[in-house]
């Protein structure tokens, strides 16, 4: 069984709205594409805890955020940026 909270969950769907437009509407490269959905999960979900900022530990919290498993969305789109930046730049 997945866990998470239904924030998070709303955060992939909203980029996966970027990933939607982005590969099959402008027909983008896969790796700019999932880029764009990496950075769209970060930046919202930063959003969500800056404005909680004032709570304790807002960076990491599961309440004040999205969060999949253990692990924030945030982190999440950072791992997706990473690996498509290698990917990208690693490709024969």
């Amino acid at each position: 069984m997945i866990q998470g909270n239904l924030l998070g969950f709303v955060m992939f769907i909203f980029a996966g709205v970027f990933v939607a437009i982005g590969a099959f509407g402008l027909k983008q490269p896969d790796w700019l594409v999932m880029i764009t959905a990496g950075i769209v999960l970060t930046v919202t979900d930063f959003i969500f805890r800056v404005l909680q900022k004032q709570q304790l530990g807002w960076l990491m919290a599961k309440n004040l955020g999205g969060y999949l498993y253990f692990i924030p969305v945030w982190i999440f789109g950072l791992v997706v940026v990473v690996i498509n930046i290698i990917s990208h730049f690693t490709k024969k």
